[in-house]
């Protein structure tokens, strides 16, 4: 083990003199003994060595206790956190590890765990058995929908070694930022007696500009998908010029605060004016039907959030013309999960908006699509829902397993009942993969999988093409929905 300096007043971590310049390594978290360390402690160094622009800092292994407390990881900038024995970091209710506004951190032999955990129930736990039922925030929350390991606005985080025990919600989330971080030998393991370590998604990234790469990990034990990799598109209210449109970040949940968990992140809040582009779409039909509205992406020349009480009360009609889905929305085609439309934005195109664009038009950020995913040598296992739902072009599914999942569908689409796009996904090769035990046609290219007569949610009935006209076969070809999928080598084991 590394010598560790010995502090004993702990204030002395936090008022470390501030450098001229970057330091190759902070002061090392202080000794003390294994059942005594300090979570505050913790987070006053990585704070200390954040705004010193350390390089390095080291943790030393054992527990770290944060209780209902978040582990915040703020602003760091080429800083490695190294722990060369393992750490435990203990938290209770919502809280976990929030990494935000990081660029080219890394980390690695962390665990994390819940001294709760034995509330944080099941998905399908509840007399609906996991029907489509509505609390506060979000549906399914129960007690607490808050956060495990949470990336926002983050780009380039190396993360290895990451073992998750439980959780209160989703485990693994990315919302925002440049994204492209690195995943490597992360375990998802229940512990205690549990069969799930939590009642969401093992993995959710969303509304990046590069997807993640993950390796050699082991990914469930969860009671909603394996896996989400998405984007969110918006919804136009109305174009005011030729020009600019209003335009609606849709959310999930009531949006304020924003940026804090699941549904509340603003995704038009990080376009880049001059850099990013948007597409327009008719709202789907009931058979999920829609066409682009002009040619080629409009340059975003400016926006703005607009404040306007009486053009946030027109927004919000969007709400009940668009149509809201009474039961799980993923059986519903063209309405969608209860949201909210008060986040308006002004935004001002660099060229003349097409004439078709209107009131309920979706407008898609092209440039902010989590492009590029990697999945190599994985294990995806164990979940009350579906194989996943993965909607990242130009990406690679390369040697993974894929197993012990309660609706047997790994689904290539859009998901326009949860606002989840893009559209029209691309260029996606999965090769050498192995699915075990989920059915003779675990791999979806439409949106419409969880429809009474496919494979759930109701029924889970085996895939059968007249049973399934909108969640077709991805080894058919091109569909409404994708172009480009490549299927090599992939092995499946009814």
């Amino acid at each position: 083990m590394l010598a560790l300096l010995l502090i004993s007043d702990l204030s002395m971590v936090a008022s470390f003199a501030a450098p001229r310049g970057p330091r190759a390594e902070a002061n090392p978290l202080p000794e003390q003994p294994l059942s005594t360390r300090s979570a505050e402690a913790l987070q006053h160094a990585v704070d200390a060595a954040i705004a010193d622009s350390a390089r390095s800092l080291t943790i030393a292994g054992g527990p770290y206790n944060f209780s209902n407390k978040t582990f915040l990881i703020f602003g760091a900038n080429k800083l490695k956190l190294v722990a060369p024995d393992p750490i435990t970091l203990w938290f209770s209710g919502s809280a976990g590890i929030n990494i935000s506004s990081c660029v080219d951190l890394s980390l690695g032999n962390w665990s994390i765990d819940y001294a709760d955990s034995s509330s944080h129930g099941s998905m399908r736990d509840g007399p609906n058995g996991g029907a489509y039922h509505q609390h506060p925030g979000d549906p399914y929350c129960g007690k607490s929908c808050g956060i495990t390991f949470n990336l926002l606005n983050s780009t380039r985080v190396i993360v290895e070694d990451l073992h998750i025990h439980s959780s209160p919600y989703m485990m693994v989330t990315a919302f925002n930022g440049g994204g492209g971080h690195v995943f490597r030998r992360m375990i998802f393991e229940p512990v205690r007696g549990h069969t799930q370590v939590g009642p969401r998604d093992a993995l959710h990234f969303t509304d990046q500009r590069v997807g993640p790469t993950i390796e050699d990990s082991v990914v469930g034990y969860c009671g909603d998908d394996l896996m989400n990799i998405h984007t969110t598109f918006m919804i136009v209210v109305r174009c005011e010029t030729p020009t600019s449109c209003l335009v609606v970040n849709p959310h999930l949940q009531p949006w304020l605060p924003i940026n804090t968990v699941y549904g509340t992140n603003s995704v038009l809040g990080t376009v880049k004016p001059g850099v990013d582009t948007m597409s327009f779409f008719d709202w789907p039909t009931a058979a999920f039907a829609t066409k682009q509205r002009g040619g080629a992406p409009l340059g975003i020349a400016s926006l703005a959030p607009v404040t306007d009480a009486a053009l946030i009360k027109e927004a919000q009609t969007l709400v009940e013309a668009i149509g809201v889905c009474d039961i799980n929305p993923v059986s519903c085609t063209n309405t969608t999960a209860p949201w909210d439309a008060r986040e308006l934005w002004r935004v001002e195109f660099a060229s003349a908006v097409p004439k078709e664009v209107t009131f309920t038009t979706i407008a898609q950020i092209d440039t902010i699509s989590n492009a590029g995913t990697v999945f190599r040598n994985n294990l995806f296992t164990d979940t009350h829902c579906n194989l996943g739902r993965f909607k990242s072009s130009d990406a690679l599914l390369e040697n993974n397993t894929f197993r012990n999942a309660h609706i047997p569908n790994f689904e290539i689409t859009w998901l326009p009942q949860f606002f989840e796009g893009p559209i029209q996904v691309t260029n996606v090769t999965l090769a050498r993969n192995t699915f075990e035990g989920e059915s003779k046609v675990p791999i979806h290219c439409g949106p419409w999988c969880e429809n009474p007569t496919c494979v759930g949610p109701t029924s889970y009935s085996p895939w059968t093409e007249k049973g399934c006209p909108a969640c077709p076969d991805c080894f058919g070809g091109a569909t409404a929905w994708t172009s480009g999928i490549q299927l090599v080598d992939n092995t499946i084991i009814p």
